[in-house]
């Protein structure tokens, strides 16, 4: 009977913090980036607030207002399939009544760590689920292929070591580890410009390039791969985290970002040469942004920290007034604090410009022969 009683009560209690208000609402403005940044940032944003616990925050979602590579913002934001979470569904950050508790969550430095907070299957599964209800889907062809690798190149040219380009020596060597490994395997090829660009990539059996697509059919078999190798880039980035029925690689150089959800190529390809040096393929999950996740109270990105809500429940304080971020750990700068010390160092200069345009002339400046030297 004890046990019955024990049970019922974490049963009732479950039912009581999912009953009560959120504590926060967390959203993300629009941004003005790609496609699959603004995805990703809005994904992030949605991972941070899962983890809050005791059901404690609500998704609120801002619908995508502009994107870069001339895409069509509506279909783009039907696309994601993303949506606010119920029990919060009618607010909006734009709106008039804008709630005291809806938040922006600030994210520690560096940006890895936002792949971090879309580890979690159960969040993956959910947001995965939005994707598939999304609209657009339905004409999308999906290439025969078992391997996709975004290359990175289109925006961010194809100088190898620039801005995570990777030069085509190293997905050569790439695709004939994949063929050794699996024979006869068909790898598709995601990326701008012209067969001609790729080298001896080009040259290898088994592989098809998909250059310059369609961006939704693209992102789309990102998500849908049986194997996919991510670029330094947040379109097949955002796609990983979507696709959960994937192995999700690394490509052959990765400054660790994707390895919070990607693995390493288990082939013999030692992807030398880039930035003139040996290098390996990729790197494991960051463990020091590991170990400060699990050890940081997640209520702080909201403002807040954990004792501050419980001392709130204790006292059944529900006046939800608003509470800027303001409580942060000591290795994440205070947002609010940096804002204002970059307004007065722009007011300090702007102070500066004004004073020396109206500052009087030494009385030697005004002699004559020296003014017709200054003139």
């Amino acid at each position: 009977m004890g046990a019955a009683r024990a049970l019922a009560a974490l049963l009732a209690a479950a039912v009581v913090v999912a009953d009560d208000p959120p504590r926060v609402m967390a959203w993300t403005p629009s941004g003005r980036d790609g496609f699959g940044s603004q995805y990703f940032g809005h994904m992030a944003v949605f991972g941070a607030c899962r983890r809050v616990p005791g059901n404690g925050c609500c998704y609120v979602h801002q619908p995508i207002s502009k994107v870069e590579h001339g895409l069509a913002v509506h279909s783009a934001e039907q696309f994601t399939g993303m949506r606010s979470d119920a029990r919060c569904a009618d607010h909006s950050p734009s709106g008039r009544q804008r709630p005291a508790n809806l938040v922006v969550p600030q994210f520690p430095k560096p940006m890895e760590v936002k792949w971090y907070f879309l580890r979690d299957p159960d969040v993956r599964r959910e947001l995965r689920a939005m994707y598939d209800a999304g609209a657009g889907k339905a004409g999308l062809e999906e290439h025969d292929c078992a391997y996709r690798i975004h290359v990175r190149r289109g925006d961010h040219g194809s100088r190898p070591g620039h801005a995570g380009v990777i030069g085509n020596g190293s997905y050569a060597c790439l695709a004939r580890s994949i063929l050794r490994a699996d024979p006869g395997a068909k790898i598709c090829v995601y990326s701008e410009g012209h067969v001609g660009d790729f080298g001896e990539l080009g040259a290898v059996d088994g592989v098809a390039f998909h250059l310059g697509g369609d961006p939704y059919e693209t992102f789309h078999n990102f998500v849908t791969a049986e194997h996919l190798f991510v670029a330094h880039s947040l379109l097949s980035g955002a796609a990983a985290v979507l696709a959960v029925q994937a192995r999700i690689y690394t490509v052959p150089y990765e400054p660790t970002m994707s390895a919070a959800l990607a693995e390493c190529w288990p082939g013999d390809c030692d992807c030398g040469g880039y930035y003139k040096r040996s290098r390996q393929c990729c790197k494991a999950p960051n463990r020091k942004v590991v170990e400060v996740m699990d050890g940081t109270d997640v209520w702080t990105m909201f403002g807040l920290s954990a004792a501050r809500v419980a001392d709130e429940r204790a006292r059944n304080d529900t006046s939800w007034a608003p509470k800027a971020p303001s409580i942060w750990p000591d290795w994440w700068p205070d947002p609010v604090e940096e804002h204002r010390k970059k307004l007065e160092a722009r007011a300090r200069a702007k102070r500066d410009r004004e004073n020396q345009a109206t500052a009087p002339l030494a009385p030697w400046a005004s002699d004559p022969a020296v003014a017709k030297h200054l003139g």
